[in-house]
C-alpha cells in the first residue's frame, strides 16, 4: 500500500491496494484525507513525520496501522 504527496504534503496518488484495503474512496484519500484511515494511536507520529519531511524537503517511509472498512485495525 502506498500514497504519494506533493511538496506541501497533499496526497496526490494512492495505490489501488490502498483503496481496496481501507475501503476509502479516492476522493476521500486525497489531500490529507488518507490520515483518517491511520490508527488513532499512530496518527500523531505519522503527522509529525509528514511535517518533518515537508520542512526538510525529504521523503519518508514508515510502518503504521490502518483501519479496515469494517472498523478493524490492520
Amino acid at each position: 500500500l502506498f500514497w504519494s504527496a506533493d511538496s506541501e504534503g497533499r496526497c496526490e496518488i494512492v495505490s489501488g491496494n490502498w483503496l481496496e484495503v481501507t475501503g476509502q474512496p479516492l476522493e476521500a484519500a486525497l489531500d490529507r484525507g488518507w490520515l483518517t484511515m491511520v490508527h488513532p494511536d499512530d496518527r500523531a507520529r505519522i503527522e509529525q513525520a509528514l511535517e518533518n519531511a515537508i520542512a526538510l524537503r525529504q521523503g519518508f517511509y514508515l510502518h503504521y496501522r490502518l483501519r479496515h472498512p469494517d472498523g478493524r485495525c490492520l
